[in-house]
């Protein structure tokens, strides 16, 4: 009976004593950083948005450029899709799927309007890739 006595007693001090290990080193584990976590690169865009004007239906605008460039020096981005909102097109596109650390591509859109009237769309041109902050938008507007 004694040894049973002293098994359980002994279970029961190891468990109060993995109990009070994690309760007081889970706090300080969980503030610790991970140094080794690398954060997706940053892309930047030539511009925030484009305003083609007033542009007659069955006509089509000249194309406008965005630029997007990867602002890492040592990651490169993937991306994934590249769209526009209608009656945006895509007119032009140098961008392959792998964006190079410090590279830079460009994008062609204009604008076919099928109806009258003004047309904006925040989402109008639209950056899937590994960068942060993913999907990007730049916003589209004509007349």
């Amino acid at each position: 009976m004694r040894s049973q006595s002293l098994t359980r007693s002994f279970a029961a001090l190891a468990l109060v004593s993995m109990f009070l290990l994690s309760a007081f080193a889970r706090p300080a584990l969980a503030q610790t950083p991970d140094k080794h976590k690398v954060k997706p690169p940053n892309v930047s865009f030539s511009n925030k948005k484009f305003n083609f004007g007033q542009i007659f239906v069955g006509d089509i605008s000249s194309p406008q450029t965005e630029t997007i460039t990867n602002d890492s020096s040592t990651t490169a981005v993937t991306i994934s899709d590249i769209t526009a909102a209608a009656p945006f097109h895509i007119s032009s596109d140098n961008c392959t799927t792998s964006l190079a650390a410090g590279a830079s591509c460009e994008v062609g859109v204009d604008f076919q309007p099928t109806k009258k009237g003004k047309v904006k769309a925040k989402k109008g041109l639209n950056f899937t890739d590994s960068a942060q902050k993913s999907p990007q938008h730049i916003e589209l507007q004509g007349d």
